[in-house]
């Protein structure tokens, strides 16, 4: 059971990281839904994003490293969390993305460096432009997000009445 809900894991972070709009401090007990079977289509989704981006990251090792590094980074220190190897006690917390979604910044930053160098090369200004609008909407998103996530930590109780909210 523990490989099928690690590779869940793995997903949950990934949209956590893309799409922050709910966040708690606390995932225990019954909040993640336990998976028993690979036949299951959260758990074959989670394991085919999980082994595409392994994939990917080890092929563009030469040809992009900093994607693959960045992918790679996320999947190994993810091991240390996703309690596949050796349980932690904790099925899972934002707390314990920290190191792994630094990798997906790295990948997601050198992705975006290649979509906004692509506005210096010939005939690609449009795509130049896109990257450059996308990275600062993505940008003023995350910010926004980051700002309202920010009034749920002035007391204890603003903190757990917004997990309440999140994860009843």
């Amino acid at each position: 059971h523990r490989l099928m809900n690690g590779l869940k894991l793995y997903a949950l972070q990934v949209w956590l990281f893309l799409w922050p709009a709910k966040l708690s401090v606390d995932y225990s007990y019954n909040v993640l839904p336990v998976s028993r079977s690979f036949s299951r289509p959260e758990v074959l989704s989670a394991a085919l994003l999980t082994a595409s981006m392994l994939l990917y990251g080890l092929v563009q090792l030469r040809r992009r490293p900093a994607i693959a590094w960045g992918l790679l980074l996320f999947l190994g220190t993810g091991l240390l969390t996703s309690n596949i190897f050796l349980p932690i006690g904790t099925i899972f917390g934002e707390r314990l993305m920290y190191l792994s979604s630094a990798g997906l910044c790295l990948a997601v930053a050198a992705a975006a460096d290649g979509l906004l160098a692509n506005r210096r090369a010939p005939g690609a200004a449009n795509l130049g432009a896109f990257g450059l609008l996308f990275v600062l909407v993505a940008g003023g998103a995350l910010g926004a997000r980051t700002w309202e996530r920010n009034r749920d930590f002035t007391s204890p109780e603003t903190l757990f009445e917004s997990a309440l909210k999140v994860v009843p």
